[in-house]
């Protein structure tokens, strides 16, 4: 094997090794170096060169060795890309570290390519940067810190900068820790997101990103209140949370297990969509605190009402005298919906159609004597109207269906006029009682012929049955019933 030095005793030691040509050595002095003898140490990455140089100036022999250390591996090798026509292409190189520094030559299909010769290849010293820690998706809790961490290498050491992807960094709550993450104090909801860590130095750039999720505890934005309502009433309690994720909304009342979720009916008491919690028909039991509970994955609150049931005592509910009657009108045409209410305190008057409130509207309009009109009647006017009469000793309704007819084909109907209504007759009198009947009378209307009339209707009340007025008996033909 022969091989050739080049050797100058003013400079460091160079060793350029071509084990295919013969090594010279060049001094001060001319001298011969005779075939050498090549090895590399695996263990210690050493290549070790043993020669034997002749001096011809002194004609004296020399025996030396030379020393060629690599210290690393490769930092970083070439990887297949892609790159669209007119693009430019990065192809990375980390040589391994030695002694002395080696040199780097780039071939391209196994042709050495001459770098300083073409004008759209140059060689970059450095390393293009990478993650050697990503940030993760976090989910945490509302007012806690956060920290998003991101760690880079590359030639020469990256700058690590973060942003938000909507440009939206918290303002006054961030910074950037020495080990260049990002730290959240004190996170809000507002603060979820998409997070980007940027690493770059003049070799290129590299993004990785992060979303942070941020719960928040339900908080309410609409408590219940507390409620007096009167027996036979209808009691509304409103409640409304909100929450990252939406918590959900339940009623419940105190001392019961029973949980009253939106959407369902439990018996006389109801929960809407929007977690309005009703209670039709109230009783003395229904008395009492009832709770609304929000609850999430981040925590849950609550919020209580109390319900007071006003005692009827002796005083009965109102009584509907006149209600709506059964109808069925034209298009276009008006409907006068009578209802006279009478009672101790004297009832005040509401209207519903199919059970929820009338939309209010220019067509609608009710009189002081408790009448509903309704003018230029449309086919959505039709349905079940009902009148309230509600006081302190209680509620009572009457209800009438009303049809509009477009067609012109439909037997019309209209209630007559309540003046022309026969009067009432006398309050009954109890002739005789045990503990399973009444013996009842009463005088017929003045002015009305016996004959002329369907028949009475007898209804009572009582203070510990809490129903309201009961219907006993329907048409009855004389004033005169046990």
């Amino acid at each position: 094997m022969k091989a050739g030095l080049i050797l100058n005793i003013k400079s460091t030691i160079s060793l350029i090794l071509n084990i295919k040509s013969t090594i010279t050595i060049k001094l001060f002095v001319e001298v011969f170096i005779y075939p050498s003898q090549f090895a590399f140490n695996k263990a210690s990455k050493q290549y070790i060169v043993h020669s034997l140089a002749y001096n011809m100036a002194s004609k004296q022999y020399t025996f030396f060795s030379v020393q060629y250390v690599l210290r690393d591996e490769f930092r970083a090798v070439p990887v297949a890309s892609r790159v669209a026509a007119g693009g430019t292409a990065l192809l990375e190189c980390g040589p391994p570290k030695g002694t002395p520094e080696p040199s780097l030559i780039w071939r391209k299909d196994g042709h050495n390519i001459d770098i300083d010769n073409t004008d759209r290849m140059r060689v970059v010293d450095g390393v293009k940067p990478f993650f050697s820690k990503e940030p993760s998706d976090i989910t945490t809790i509302m007012d806690t810190p956060v920290e998003l961490e991101c760690s880079a290498g590359g030639d020469p050491t990256p700058k690590i900068q973060w942003r938000r992807e909507d440009g939206k960094m918290p303002m006054g709550r961030t910074r950037i820790t020495d080990e260049k993450h990002l730290r959240i104090e004190r996170v809000q909801p507002e603060d979820e997101g998409v997070y980007i860590c940027e690493a770059s130095n003049f070799v290129g750039t590299i993004f990785a990103k992060a979303t942070l999720t941020v719960h928040s505890v339900p908080e309410f934005i609409v408590k219940p209140s507390d409620e007096t309502v009167s027996f036979n009433g209808l009691a509304k309690f409103d409640c409304a949370a909100r929450g990252n994720p939406p918590p959900s909304v339940f009623w419940s009342k105190e001392g019961s297990q029973v949980l009253m979720f939106p959407g369902n009916s439990y018996g006389r008491m109801a929960v809407n969509n929007k977690g309005q919690l009703s209670i039709h028909g109230v009783l003395k039991e229904d008395a009492g605190y009832l709770v609304c509970s929000a609850l999430s994955v981040a925590g849950s609150t609550s919020a209580r009402a109390f319900l007071q049931v006003k005692s009827v005592g002796d005083t009965p509910p109102p009584i509907i005298e006149v209600g709506p009657a059964n109808q069925t009108l034209p298009i276009h045409s008006v409907a006068r919906l009578p209802c006279q209410a009478t009672g101790q305190p004297k009832p005040k008057i509401k209207w519903a159609k199919n059970g929820g409130p009338i939309q209010a509207s220019p067509r609608f309009n009710v009189y002081e004597n408790g009448t509903l009109q309704i003018d230029d009647l449309e086919l959505n006017d039709s349905g079940l109207y009902t009148c309230t009469g509600v006081s302190d000793s209680g509620e009572s309704s009457w209800s009438g269906s009303l049809t509009v007819d477009q067609s012109g084909s439909a037997e019309l109907h209209r209630s007559a006029d309540p003046s022309v209504f026969p009067k009432a007759p006398s309050t009954p009198r109890v002739l005789n009682s045990s503990q399973s009947s009444l013996a009842v009378t009463w005088e017929p209307p003045l002015g009305v012929a016996t004959s002329s009339l369907l028949g009475y209707t007898l209804e009572y009340c009582s203070p510990d049955l809490q129903t309201g007025w009961v219907v006993a008996a329907h048409r009855v033909q004389s004033n005169f019933l046990v």
